[in-house]
């Protein structure tokens, strides 16, 4: 378990665009971060086998995660 691979979690859940996130199982494995929903997987991002950009990552948390965002709009 590399901490590079939550490490840019982290830092978007300290961030402001994170502050409607509450009670939530977040997972970081590898290149893949999944949102739980009870001890299933509701929704998993995938970085493509590259390090996660902590600045990039609140974008696709907020359209592939949470679908909080329009697709068109990354």
């Amino acid at each position: 378990m590399d901490p590079a691979g939550s490490s840019p979690l982290v830092a978007w859940l300290a961030s402001d665009q994170a502050q409607h996130v509450t009670g939530q199982v977040i997972r970081a494995i590898h290149d893949k971060i999944y949102l739980m929903r009870g001890w299933q997987e509701a929704a998993t991002i995938c970085s493509g086998e590259k390090r996660w950009d902590a600045t990039s990552l609140g974008t696709r948390i907020a359209t592939d995660l949470y679908g909080t965002r329009a697709p068109g709009l990354r």
